[in-house]
């Protein structure tokens, strides 16, 4: 938050939006997300593995979704885009952060 704050000099946090519908392609919003607590079993995958395992207490990036899936990049690997359901992702406990940038930032 700090660094936003820093680079940008204002930025607007707001709460968890809702996973199930929210539109993460806003080129006017940043999503950051993290876990707290994996559930035993999901389905996600990546553009490397059919089976993508992610990490508790590690943050990702969201990167866009469609009406069914979610998009996260991992930002120690960039090159590989995991694709995990708008259903599958409201089971984990996690953290939403949206950053929301000035239209003259845009």
């Amino acid at each position: 938050m700090v660094a936003y704050r820093t680079l940008f000099d204002y930025v607007d946090f707001s709460p968890h939006p809702d996973i199930l519908t929210v539109d993460f392609n806003n080129p006017n919003s940043s999503y950051t997300i993290g876990f707290y607590k994996m559930p035993e079993e999901y389905n996600a995958s990546s553009e490397k593995d059919d089976i993508y395992t992610f990490t508790d207490r590690h943050g990702y990036s969201i990167i866009g979704s469609d009406e069914i899936n979610v998009f996260i990049l991992n930002p120690h690997d960039s090159s590989d885009i995991v694709t995990i359901s708008r259903e599958e992702l409201s089971k984990f406990k996690c953290s939403i952060l949206r950053c929301e940038f000035p239209e003259e930032m845009a």
